[in-house]
């Protein structure tokens, strides 16, 4: 059983955010691609959930919470928040996510994103823009990262290359019991000017993306 989530913008479904939609029914896990582009807020759902499930469309101006739940119509699954980001579940079961919360793993969750996002802001060639990076891992009991995979080129091979370098041999603290693994990060395309993902300066020099922890 793994997780995936999205690296994205701060706060993007804030009460008051408002986003155009034009998305047909389709595979859900490409639906929810798709979703991620347009708004950046963070996803997190457990890719063996998707299966051969189909979307619905979701069309016209709509709050991103709002438009996640007409886009799970029909699938048996279900949203709820967990903080700065957005959880899909098993509706049947709740909130409840292999005998867990899967709130519990925010902050875990968050000190993930801050690393792996230190990581894509170090570099010119990696900050996220118009390029997609699909990442698996496990995390061992010392916090180690184990099964390091990149799961699609970005397109450029010198930055699949840098991105793969740096990820390699970091560490985190250890993971909590009962957290789904492996784990799947997304980094999908958007535009830097509108998330504020890092504040990259001349001379080498990048700042953090602007995220609250969960």
């Amino acid at each position: 059983m793994g997780v995936v989530w999205s690296i994205a913008a701060t706060c993007a479904h804030a009460a008051d955010a408002r986003f155009h939609f034009d998305i047909p029914a389709q595979s859900l896990e490409t639906a929810l691609a798709a979703y991620v582009a347009v708004t950046g807020v963070e996803t997190i759902y457990d890719s063996e959930l998707m299966g051969a499930r189909q979307s619905t469309a979701v069309k016209g101006v709509l709050a991103p919470d709002i438009a996640l739940r007409v886009l799970l119509e029909g699938t048996g699954l279900s949203e709820i928040s967990t903080g700065n980001a957005f959880a899909v579940v098993d509706a049947p079961r709740g909130q409840h996510y292999g005998g867990a919360r899967l709130s519990e793993f925010g902050p875990y969750y968050g000190s993930l994103q801050d690393g792996f996002a230190h990581v894509f802001c170090r570099h010119v060639e990696t900050v996220p823009g118009d390029f997609r990076a699909i990442i698996r891992f496990s995390i061992g009991s010392t916090g180690e990262l184990r099964n390091l995979r990149l799961l699609n080129s970005t397109g450029n091979l010198r930055r699949d290359a840098i991105i793969a370098d740096e990820l390699h041999g970091m560490t985190f603290d250890p993971p909590p019991a009962r957290m789904p693994q492996p784990i799947t990060m997304m980094v999908a395309p958007r535009a830097a000017a509108r998330t504020g993902d890092c504040a990259v300066r001349l001379g080498g020099q990048g700042g953090y993306p602007r995220m609250v922890r969960p």
